[in-house]
């Protein structure tokens, strides 16, 4: 089978198990991807009547999984934890929809007797207890309690879908009828990708692109990727793309000037032209040394979604992820389930986060670390972990990853790390593995993907920690170079 015909057996099964249950508990991760892809979910739920729970985490753990009733999703997390929640989920229909890579280095010989994942898109195991674990056809996995594993990553998919994207894809078929359905959500699709900095022109996401467009679901037009909003009030709190002026409203102030605009009106008011106009003075403006950027980071394409509250893509994306990182989740799903009336709370939350981004981006300019082969950098506000080390990564510290740890808030034992580096280290640089592998050997957990990783480690192994995941990324870089070489 193709792909589509995969998900459209994939969503099949599903179907049938949804309305047996008739409830479903619905787990995801915080970020714009996880938020979307439940969003997803609870709109093709709310359409059929069943009732639903969703909880937006930052992780999977036995505790939160053990007493849950009615079926179980997973969206955007799942395959690190495939035997957690085997043992701890056996006997029941569980969904896993994910686009990360399972671990390698954390599984013991034990935990190989368990599952083993296939390097295939749609995985079905048996969870029955007496069973040996083994894997179902379709028809038998109606039948019996299945474990139903969806991601192409293990099939050789590359950086082509996100957890939104392929909840929508299940989605799609997730219909009375079996036919197509559900169209209209494709918008929260394009904004998983777009959180997690994924291409729309290949593979699956190109697909429902393409798809939203004919249908009519989306439109596109060129500008800056900055979003809507005030001109002035828009270059103020730019993350990402980052821009010198960011935080600096007088630098802002002659420079929109200088350039003969109107400081409050609307971007959406402007013509490509203008745009243009800007994108090219920020990128003339850009001197430092260590910075770097190009008219694709600013200036492109973007979407515009007519079903959704936030019409601007790379708004709902940022607002959406800022009300995960804050732990308001729930505003998040209400905005994905098309609620105006949680908008502005939603904005304040976001410029909230903003306020705090550059405050800490100002002073990572100055009181960063350096190593051999990494910096790092200890963050002193909450909620902005993973996003601080995109941007520093991306536009202002881009020759080496970047290691953000945070120490703020978290309980007396933890800290939190996120790791980054720009899209030209693939292929010499994995910080899934490397931070999964330094993790574990100082006695906490990590994963993700090449070029953005996350984990969690013993408070007091903070150096000892540097000190690996800097050796291990520099062992990944020589060994690439010894063969480039060859």
């Amino acid at each position: 089978m193709d792909f589509d015909e995969e998900i459209r057996a994939a969503a099949g099964v599903i179907l049938d198990k949804i309305r047996k249950h008739n409830f479903v508990r619905i787990f995801s991760h915080y970020d714009a991807d996880g938020l979307a892809a439940a969003g997803i979910m609870c709109n093709v739920l709310f359409r059929m009547g069943i009732p639903f729970h969703t909880s937006i985490v930052p992780k999977l753990s036995p505790h939160m999984l053990h007493e849950e009733d009615g079926m179980i999703f997973l969206c955007d997390m799942g395959t690190a934890h495939i035997n957690m929640i085997w043992e701890t989920l056996g006997g029941r229909d569980v969904v896993v929809i994910d686009h990360h890579e399972p671990p390698v280095s954390s599984i013991s010989a034990h935990e190989q007797q368990h599952l083993e994942l296939p390097r295939k898109v749609v995985s079905l195991f048996d969870m029955e207890r007496s069973s040996s674990h083994s894997t179902l056809t379709y028809d038998d996995a109606r039948t019996r309690s299945a474990l139903i594993h969806i991601n192409p990553v293990l099939a050789g998919d590359d950086d082509t879908s996100c957890a939104a994207s392929l909840t929508y894809m299940v989605a799609r078929y997730l219909t009375e009828d079996g036919k197509k359905g559900n169209i209209d959500l494709a918008g929260l699709a394009i904004v998983g990708a777009l959180g997690d900095y994924q291409e729309m022109n290949r593979g699956i996401n190109n697909l429902i692109l393409e798809e939203s467009l004919k249908e009519g679901v989306i439109s596109t037009r060129k500008g800056l990727k900055l979003g809507d909003g005030v001109i002035k009030d828009v270059l103020l709190y730019a993350t990402d793309p980052y821009t010198e002026l960011t935080g600096y409203p007088d630098r802002i102030e002659k420079f929109i000037q200088d350039l003969g605009l109107d400081a409050q009106k609307k971007m959406s008011e402007l013509s490509e032209e203008e745009h243009r106009k800007i994108a090219s003075a920020l990128l003339s403006s850009h001197t430092s040394s260590s910075d770097t950027k190009n008219e694709n980071t600013l200036f492109g394409t973007i979407y515009i979604l007519h079903e959704e509250v936030v019409k601007n893509s790379y708004d709902l994306m940022r607002i959406i992820d800022t009300c995960g990182r804050f732990g308001k989740g729930g505003i998040g799903i209400a905005l994905c389930l098309r609620d105006n009336g949680m908008l502005d709370e939603a904005l304040r939350y976001l410029r909230k986060f903003q306020v705090k981004l550059i405050t800490e981006l100002k002073r990572a300019r100055e009181d960063i670390h350096e190593m051999s082969d990494i910096y790092y950098f200890y963050v002193r506000e909450r909620g902005i972990t993973g996003t601080l080390a995109g941007v520093l990564a991306r536009y202002i510290f881009t020759d080496k990853p970047v290691i953000v740890l945070n120490r703020i808030g978290k309980p007396d034992d933890e800290t939190k790390v996120s790791a980054r580096c720009g899209s030209h280290f693939k292929g010499s640089v994995d910080l899934a593995r490397a931070i999964e592998i330094a993790s574990k050997n100082v006695g906490g957990f990590g994963g993700g993907h090449p070029t953005a990783a996350g984990a969690s480690i013993p408070a007091g192994t903070e150096d000892e920690f540097l000190s690996l995941i800097n050796q291990i990324i520099g062992e990944q870089r020589k060994q690439f170079l010894q063969k480039a070489v060859k």
